[in-house]
């Protein structure tokens, strides 16, 4: 857990500013709020670059995990109140989620458990958002290879090609999608079962990591691919986020 969350450091350095005809709502995750919020605050002040509006908000409650565990009363209860949080925010703004697990439980599974529809996008989606619009900051060239793994729920529901299309955005980059499955860490089943856990990371994704050079850019789209790849194979790997953030502050070096 870390010192600070990402509430508290946002309530911290929002300047408040707002006057751009567009607004993005980030939704924080309570593994993004404790434990990641460095992911956050990579996307938070790329979102100040942009010619939007940013407003957060976060949850108390992991929906994915409820669902996991069987609780979908508890998981029901969450989601309608996660929707009425949502229903208060105008149609035509944006609403982004950090972690992939979470954001497509919001918008999958909601679907079925309460019957309503939460329009959450996911990071590289609201990017690709946000290109069209014409509201992306310019992005400096990142002369970079970069790996992608991502997470099984996204590879399930959205596929790669997004991720692809968002991160070809900044110029320089040569992206490609790892050849591999699951990471296996899928939730805490890796802290449950760590031999079973480590044996199907280097089954699914030992060849891939190989290829892996010392200037290369591994992108790994959850939280905990990125902790199972860190642990198993040694290698750091990003978010999606800190490319961006990157690229526009390269460029604002360049001015």
């Amino acid at each position: 857990m870390q010192r600070e969350t990402l509430s508290k450091w946002w309530s911290l350095n929002d300047d408040l500013t707002h006057n751009h005809s567009m607004t993005v709502w980030v939704v924080s995750d309570i593994y993004t709020e404790f434990y990641n919020s460095e992911v956050g605050r990579d996307l938070l002040f790329f979102l100040k670059k942009c010619k939007v509006n940013v407003k957060l908000i976060t949850l108390n409650t992991s929906i994915v995990a409820l669902i996991s565990k069987g609780l979908l009363d508890e998981a029901k209860q969450s989601l309608n109140v996660f929707y009425k949080k949502l229903s208060n925010i105008p149609k035509q703004d944006l609403i982004v989620g950090i972690e992939p697990s979470e954001t497509l439980v919001w918008r999958d599974e909601s679907k079925f458990l309460i019957n309503k529809k939460m329009n959450v996008s996911l990071i590289e989606e609201l990017i690709l958002k946000l290109n069209k619009l014409g509201l992306l900051p310019a992005l400096k060239k990142i002369d970079k290879k970069i790996l992608i793994h991502l997470h099984c729920h996204q590879k399930s529901l959205v596929g790669d090609q997004v991720t692809l299309d968002s991160l070809l955005l900044i110029p320089g980059l040569k992206a490609s999608v790892m050849n591999g499955g699951c990471c296996g860490m899928a939730g805490d089943f890796g802290y449950k079962h760590p031999e079973v856990s480590e044996k199907i990371a280097h089954n699914s994704l030992q060849e891939s990591t190989k290829k892996v050079q010392r200037d290369d850019v591994l992108i790994a789209t959850g939280a905990s691919c990125r902790k199972q790849i860190l642990d198993v194979f040694h290698i750091d790997s990003a978010h999606p986020s800190h490319l961006f953030i990157s690229s526009a502050r390269f460029n604002d070096a360049k001015r």
